[in-house]
C-alpha cells in the first residue's frame, strides 16, 4: 500500500483538483484507491458528496475529526480507519474517502496541548505518539488499498506532520510563479528537519512502538497553466525550465496541467472527477488528455 501526501504551503495550486483526478485515474487502472481529505476546506469531501448528504449521513460521526478525538483526550480508545471509510464509487470503481470536518481547524490546537510532559523522555515518547496517529491508523488498513493519497491544508502544522509520517512521498502541486516556485524550497527544507526531528525521537526513545520514516518528495505538478499555441506562456515556462535546471535538488517534474475555470469549477458540483466525465466537450479533451497523462506518470513514478 502506497500512502502519497499531496501538500504546498500555498492555496489555490490546484490540490484537491490533483487528488480527485489521480485517485480516479488510478481507481480507473483497477487499482484500489483511498482518499483522505485532511484539509478543514472539505474541499475534496464535497467534490465526491453533496452537503445535505454530508451533513445529514456523514458529520457528525464519520470523519478524521471522531480519529483525532481520542488521542486529544488521552483516551487509550482507538478509532479504526475502516469506521470512517466512505464508499464513493463513481463509475463502480474502488474508490473510497475519509471525509474531513469544518471543526479539524481547531485540531491543531488541542494536540499540540498533547506535546508536553515530565522529562525529555516523556515528551518524547508523546511527540511520536500524537504524530504517528494517522500512521498507526493505516497500518489497519494495509491489504485494503493499492495507493492511498492525502489531501493537505496549506500549512505544516501538526495534522500535515501526521500525513508526512504517514507518507511514502510527497507531491507537490504548484503553479508557475515567482511565488509558488519560492516556497517550494522552504516546504523542502520544513520537511526534512520535520523527518529528521522524528527520527532522533524515535531513537532517543528505543520504543520499538515507533519506526524511523523516510518520506521523500515524488515531484511537482505544474498547474493553472496559460497555454498558448500548445505550449505555456513565456512567464511559465520560465519556471519550468528554472526547475529542471536545478541540479541541487534534482526536482522530478510531472507533466503539467492547463488552466481551465469552467471544468474545474464544474467538476466538483457534479460530483465526478473531470478524468470520469464522459464527454468533457471540445474545449475539454486538452484537460483530460494531461489529466491522463499526468496519471500514467504518477502510477509509473510511484511504482503502482
Amino acid at each position: 500500500m502506497k500512502v502519497v501526501s499531496i501538500i504546498n504551503y500555498k492555496g489555490g495550486v490546484g490540490k484537491t483538483t490533483v487528488t480527485s483526478n489521480l485517485a480516479a485515474y488510478v481507481a480507473q487502472q483497477g487499482k484500489r484507491v483511498l482518499m483522505i481529505d485532511l484539509d478543514p476546506q472539505t474541499n475534496l469531501t464535497l467534490a465526491f458528496l453533496n452537503q445535505p448528504e454530508w451533513e445529514s449521513e456523514y458529520a457528525e460521526k464519520k470523519t478524521l475529526l471522531e480519529f483525532f478525538r481520542p488521542i486529544i483526550k488521552g483516551s487509550s480508545k482507538r478509532i479504526p480507519l475502516s469506521d470512517l471509510v466512505i464508499h464513493v464509487e463513481p463509475s463502480g470503481l474502488g474508490l473510497d474517502l475519509i471525509s474531513s470536518h469544518l471543526e479539524l481547524i481547531d485540531i491543531d490546537t488541542d494536540l499540540a496541548a498533547c506535546l508536553g510532559g515530565g522529562n525529555p523522555d516523556i515528551m518524547a515518547h508523546n511527540f511520536l505518539k500524537v504524530h504517528s496517529h494517522l500512521k498507526e491508523g493505516l497500518l489497519g488498513l494495509k491489504g485494503e488499498y493499492d495507493l492511498v493519497l492525502i489531501d493537505c491544508p496549506p500549512n505544516f502544522n501538526t495534522v500535515v506532520k501526521n500525513a508526512i509520517t504517514a507518507s511514502d512521498w510527497y507531491l507537490v502541486p504548484a503553479k508557475m510563479d515567482y511565488l509558488s516556485t519560492l516556497g517550494l524550497d522552504h516546504l523542502r527544507r520544513s520537511t526534512k528537519k520535520y523527518v529528521e526531528d522524528y527520527n532522533d525521537h524515535v531513537r532517543q526513545t528505543g520504543d520499538d512502538e515507533f519506526s524511523l520514516i523516510s518520506p521523500a518528495i515524488l515531484g511537482i505538478v505544474p498547474t493553472m497553466l496559460t497555454i498558448h499555441d500548445g505550449a505555456p506562456i513565456k512567464a511559465h515556462q520560465f519556471y519550468i525550465t528554472k526547475l529542471k535546471a536545478d541540479e541541487e535538488r534534482n526536482y522530478h517534474l510531472f507533466p503539467w496541467l492547463r488552466h481551465n475555470s469552467t471544468l474545474y469549477a464544474f467538476a466538483p458540483a457534479n460530483g465526478v472527477p473531470i478524468i470520469l466525465s464522459p464527454s468533457p466537450g471540445a474545449s475539454g479533451d486538452n484537460v483530460l488528455e494531461e489529466l491522463q497523462a499526468l496519471g500514467k506518470a504518477f502510477m509509473e513514478k510511484a511504482g503502482i
